[in-house]
């Protein structure tokens, strides 16, 4: 009975064979019972029991694909890079790119995607989920000083000689049952900000003619504080206050030019 080791040392050295038989500039210069080294230096290795590593790029050959199965219903696929440098002070967990060259119509009409997450209960399903969630983004800042934090970060950009039609940074469809069954509230955006004081739901922007000013989008439990409202930063913003009363005019605010907020007659 062939322990694991030797498993591994065979497979590998079919999948070698195949390659050489079929063409491929394949060179293996050395095989162990846990690595497999290759001409330029590349290794394959199975050091540690249920882990493969690769000393160098994996690289796939449209169109093939990469297909992860299995039935556990814990992480299917996880990438995970360590470092105490980041040299060129850089560092990205994963990129994708979705590049097309195209000389003409090709008929693709339905455009370019450069990565597409879908969290699905299939239609067979009768086991209830408490949660679907297409994308999670989370940037977590701990001990050091950090200057901006974003958990999603949107750019839409074009060339001079790209024709954009409509430009949209974010876009949210709701693309919910007709009939809306057992659906009781719905959103396009929920926001939530716990235990943070002074912090606007939304920033809008100021406008080709004053960037500078951009104004905010605020809520709370009681009356805003003037502090909040500054003329050359924020004017024009708007304050909703979650205990207020239409009758004592306590319900809106708006940042004045004064630099102060100033409730809101509702008729």
């Amino acid at each position: 009975m062939k322990n694991k080791k030797q498993i591994f040392t065979t497979i590998l050295s079919v999948l070698v064979s195949v390659f050489m038989v079929a063409g491929f500039a394949f060179a293996v210069t050395t095989i162990s019972s846990t690595t497999v080294t290759l001409e330029n230096g590349e290794t394959i290795s199975n050091t540690t029991n249920g882990v493969v590593d690769i000393s160098g790029n994996l690289r796939i050959i449209s169109p093939a694909t990469l297909l992860v199965t299995g039935t556990n219903p814990g992480t299917q696929v996880k990438l995970q890079y360590a470092t105490t440098a980041m040299t060129g002070g850089q560092l990205q967990g994963i990129q994708v790119s979705a590049t097309a060259n195209l000389d003409a119509d090709t008929g693709a009409t339905g455009g370019i995607t450069g990565i597409e997450a879908k969290a699905r209960q299939t239609t067979g399903s009768t086991f209830a989920v408490n949660q679907l969630r297409g994308i999670i983004g989370t940037a977590d800042a701990r001990n050091a000083p950090v200057t901006t934090i974003y958990g999603i970060e949107a750019n839409i950009s074009s060339a001079t000689g790209a024709a954009v039609t409509t430009a949209v940074g974010l876009q949210v469809s709701q693309q919910l049952a007709s009939d809306g069954a057992g659906s009781s509230a719905i959103y396009g955006i929920s926001i939530k900000a716990d235990n943070v004081a002074n912090t606007a739901d939304i920033q809008l922007s100021g406008g080709a003619g004053n960037p500078t000013n951009r104004p905010t989008i605020m809520s709370g439990s009681s009356a805003p504080d003037n502090a909040t409202c500054t003329a050359t930063t924020n004017r024009g913003s708007l304050y909703i206050n979650t205990a207020g009363t239409d009758a004592a005019n306590t319900l809106l605010y708006i940042c004045e030019e004064n630099g102060n907020w100033v409730a809101i007659t509702i008729p």
